[in-house]
């Protein structure tokens, strides 16, 4: 079982092929719904995709550069931690996404 996740970022020698695919999942998710091909397409040339392994875990923080993450297939839970006022340990929240759903 694979997980592919989209984040905004170039990556250099995306065949026309693999763009077409990620145009095409990028379409059929809600956040791109209406949008024309043509569009997507170059959308998906300036995106590079991720693919995780189950259980392969990624972190992102504030010192990352801005993205946005977009599940292409299958699921992926994502975790947040965040300081508590008056607490000592950050709270953590934890939901499960899939195809089409972003962060």
């Amino acid at each position: 079982k694979r997980l592919i996740v989209e984040k905004k970022a170039p990556r250099l020698g995306m065949s026309k092929a693999e763009a077409s695919e990620v145009a095409g999942l990028l379409g059929a998710t809600p956040l791109f719904d209406g949008i024309e091909k043509a569009v997507l397409l170059k959308l998906a040339y300036a995106c590079s995709m991720v693919t995780l392994k189950e259980g392969e875990e990624v972190e992102w923080g504030p010192d990352e550069d801005p993205s946005m993450f977009v599940v292409l297939r299958n699921e992926v839970v994502v975790r947040h931690s965040h300081a508590v006022p008056r607490q000592k340990l950050p709270e953590i929240t934890a939901r499960r996404l899939g195809r089409g759903d972003s962060f």
